[in-house]
């Protein structure tokens, strides 16, 4: 699902940066990724919606200053992979409400991952899974050549 699309997106461009979130305090999905120049970051240990929030934004800053000081490639677009129970506008608060990411970050779409196999029972048992549906701009089904 994510995994997926986010190698792509990592074999296909170049002017990416990519912010993993985990909730456990050891990361896995940072090494799916495999081999690429695109700067992967890892922000472990909780859900950037409420747990670890703040190191959202202090991330973003150093990505911003690392990538202005020539320390990073430069990249255009950043994408962020959150855990399956991330509230999407929790995650989006800081952009809103921080004057100086407000300058230099926008949340241009938010894309939702929906398992096709798995997706009603999933609901079922994850019903905070259907607020990252209503603030999706798109979904994704994967696993529809299963179906």
């Amino acid at each position: 699902g994510k995994t997926t699309l986010l190698n792509r997106w990592l074999r296909e461009r170049q002017d990416l940066a990519v912010i993993i979130n985990e909730l456990g305090d050891i990361g896995i999905d940072q090494h799916l990724t495999g081999e690429s120049r695109v700067p992967v970051t890892l922000l472990s240990g909780g859900c950037l919606c409420c747990v670890i929030q703040g190191t959202l934004s202090s991330t973003l800053r150093n990505l911003f200053m690392a990538r202005k000081n020539g320390e990073l490639p430069p990249f255009s677009t950043l994408v962020l992979e959150t855990t399956g129970a991330a509230d999407p506008f929790g995650v989006t608060a800081p952009l809103e409400q921080d004057p100086w990411l407000q300058k230099r970050f926008f949340c241009q779409s938010v894309l939702t991952v929906v398992d096709a196999l798995a997706g009603t029972r999933s609901l079922e048992r994850h019903p905070e899974w259907l607020e990252q549906i209503h603030a999706a701009d798109a979904l994704l089904l994967s696993k529809t050549a299963q179906c």
